[in-house]
């Protein structure tokens, strides 16, 4: 888009005062799956999110905008109305995060995609959900192009990206940042020229016009006070967490250490180990810790592949399987469901990875002045023991991660069972 459009839609922007500032919340400061921006703050403390600035009601567009600092749920008291794929996104809410306003169909808008690594099969999703989404737009008209870029891990290559975005004259970005503060100087630079930023998955700690937020405090509590139910008090539990440095780890980590001293007070601890939500390094970890411990009677897992690893390790060493919490892919259904009958049990985290399309619905809404609000939490019920026989498809790779806005043909091509 020319340089000058973009002028004249960041002084409206500014004349709507509605769309710029967010609160940190889910991921806080990178988080979110997780928590957000500026370091979970909300979810720990309001264990969900916060949200700061707001939106003109009278100029927008939307019918009911969010309050000043007002954070919008995304969620469903019926998870029978989940699915696997084929999601719709309205179940979670009929507003600016779950669809496009059909009245808005201008075609001059371009969309970047700042990815902070590709790595794994969550990342992948969350790539290739955002893709097949941006075509659609583009070809139903409401988006002229979108540019989508990797950074591989590297926090250097990502504020390059970002830089790149902003020459090319983007109008919105969405972005998921590899360090909290990292972006935070390139982004302002953007949103100094009027471009719009989204932010989700992992957050960073500077207001922007909206995040998408997930409270990995939340999923962790959850999976740990559901982890000492099970237990006798006073069992010992491995603790595997992500990649430490992370909100998404630090975040997880704290709720589920805090879930499991609310309902076993006296649990214990015996291991914590890194394993960066990596099948390998788990797998690893796993056997070495069952080779020095004896008597494990839990595992409190992050999710990622970790748990899956887990598993096997059990399995391999011969040991009876304990009560271990998950994430929701597909792999690790499978393990659940092919083990259930011999009494396993867990709790799974859902995260989805259409949360990127959360973010460019609200990107092209909000360019067409449509009234956002600053945080959008979303808290999509976590997966239990009765759920996995309508969740788990044998048809899919363990690569897939249920929740999905593919529809099953798209799913079928992109994660059929080898």
């Amino acid at each position: 888009m020319k340089k000058s459009k973009k002028a004249i839609s960041f002084a409206l922007a500014l004349s709507l005062t509605a769309l710029s500032v967010s609160a940190c919340g889910g991921s806080g400061t990178a988080e979110a799956p997780a928590p957000a921006a500026s370091n979970e703050t909300a979810a720990q403390e309001a264990k969900g999110s916060e949200a700061a600035a707001g939106g003109n009601a009278a100029e927008a567009k939307e019918e009911a905008p969010a309050a000043e600092g007002e954070t919008v749920v995304l969620t469903t008291s019926d998870p029978s109305a989940l699915k696997a794929y084929d999601f719709d996104l309205t179940t979670l809410g009929d507003n600016a995060a779950t669809r496009l306003d059909p009245s808005v169909k201008e075609g001059d808008f371009v969309i970047g995609f700042s990815n902070s690594f590709a790595g794994n099969s969550w990342r992948q999703q969350f790539e290739k959900e955002f893709e097949i989404a941006a075509e659609k737009y583009k070809q139903e008209g409401y988006i002229s192009d979108y540019i989508m870029l990797d950074a591989n891990g590297d926090q250097t290559k990502q504020i390059s990206d970002i830089e790149d975005l902003i020459t090319q004259g983007v109008d919105a970005i969405v972005v998921n940042a590899i360090t909290d503060v990292a972006l935070n100087d390139v982004l302002q630079e953007a949103m100094d020229e009027g471009i719009k930023i989204f932010n989700c998955d992992n957050l960073v700690s500077i207001d922007v016009d909206s995040k998408v937020v997930v409270s990995d405090y939340d999923f962790g509590f959850a999976g740990g006070a559901w982890l000492g139910e099970q237990l006798e008090d006073g069992g010992k539990i491995v603790l595997l967490d992500g990649s430490a440095g992370s909100s998404t780890d630090t975040n997880r980590h704290d709720g589920l250490v805090d879930g499991l001293a609310s309902t076993s007070p006296k649990a214990e601890i015996v291991v914590q180990q890194n394993a960066d939500w990596d099948y390998a390094t788990a797998s690893t970890a796993m056997g070495t810790i069952l080779s020095a411990n004896p008597e494990i009677d839990g595992v409190l897992s992050q999710g990622g592949a970790m748990t899956m690893a887990a598993i096997d390790a059990f399995i391999a060493a011969g040991r009876n399987l304990v009560p271990m919490t998950g994430e929701a892919s597909n792999g690790f259904l499978r393990m659940w469901a092919e083990n259930k009958e011999d009494g396993f049990s867990s709790i799974a985290f859902a995260n989805p990875p259409f949360q990127s399309i959360i973010c460019l619905n609200l990107a092209i809404n909000s360019l067409n002045g449509v009234a956002i609000a600053p945080q959008y939490q979303l808290a999509v019920p976590n997966i239990t023991d009765d759920m996995i026989d309508t969740l788990y498809d044998a048809d899919l790779s363990d690569s897939f991660w249920v929740f999905s806005t593919l529809s099953e043909e798209e799913v079928k091509e992109l994660f059929a069972e080898q």
